[in-house]
């Protein structure tokens, strides 16, 4: 692997110098793995050494061979996003399960994380890219087309924080005041 850079979430990275992925470290999880290798493989023939972080919070890496026409960018924050994303597709049920503690010796999940590394402000705002809305969820039969707030606020053993749940109630307080008709 090549140099160490550490990112805008507290994680190093090395860059794949003669490997064919990206690893990542985590120093605030204390669970196994403790590394981990992201994103596509790169064929025979690529590698980048080092890196510096960038102040829109992407690594980017120089490659190592003059042959090679190819920066590499490593983004926290879009992979976080992905990974939120394929977490909400694979259990929408149970919001993706965000709120659900990742191990036995790790107290934290994955909206914890996101929260510990790139602070609440950027935390509900990933919330509210990677969550439908109301009326999406609705049109999609999920949860006994129950408010998402509510979803989350029934999540067993109280895993949604009471500031998620707020911050659910308060994107979609339009939805809560829709009155049925009660003629038809």
């Amino acid at each position: 692997a090549g140099d160490p850079i550490i990112g805008l979430d507290q994680c190093i990275y090395w860059p794949p110098a003669m490997r064919n992925q990206v690893v990542k470290f985590d120093p605030a999880v204390k669970q196994l793995p403790w590394f981990l290798v992201l994103g596509e493989r790169f064929g025979l023939g690529c590698g980048w050494h080092g890196g510096a972080l960038a102040n829109d919070g992407v690594i980017y890496c120089p490659p190592l061979s003059p042959k090679q026409d190819q920066v590499l960018a490593i983004d926290p924050w879009k992979s976080l996003r992905v990974a939120m994303n394929e977490s909400m597709i694979l259990h929408p049920e149970d919001l993706g399960r965000l709120f659900v503690q990742k191990g036995v010796f790790c107290r934290e999940s994955l909206f914890d994380s996101i929260v510990r590394k790139f602070g609440h402000d950027r935390a509900y705002h990933l919330l509210d890219e990677c969550l439908p809305s109301d009326d999406e969820w609705a049109e999609h039969g999920a949860s006994d087309c129950l408010p998402l707030f509510m979803v989350a606020a029934s999540s067993s053993d109280d895993e949604a924080p009471l500031g998620v749940i707020y911050h659910l109630v308060r994107r979609n307080t339009h939805g809560l005041l829709k009155v049925p008709n009660l003629r038809d």
